[in-house]
């Protein structure tokens, strides 16, 4: 992240979703994402696609109904 006086710019992030996920930096490094919950829940939002995913959508994704 870089920060100036009045804003913050993120650095672009790549994401793979056909097979296992996969996170890469803006340089086409690698982030690696180690919990399984942690990695489920972003594939989900991925999944989604910028719409808004409630809570309890959520929760039962990622601990079932």
């Amino acid at each position: 992240m870089v920060c100036g006086p009045a804003l913050c710019t993120v650095a672009t992030v790549w994401f793979g979703v056909l097979g296992p996920l996969v996170v890469r930096d803006d340089e086409g490094r690698p982030v690696k994402v180690l919990e399984a919950k942690v990695r489920a829940l972003l594939a989900d939002l991925l999944v989604h696609e910028g719409r808004p995913v409630s809570a309890d959508r959520l929760i039962d994704d990622l601990w079932g109904a």
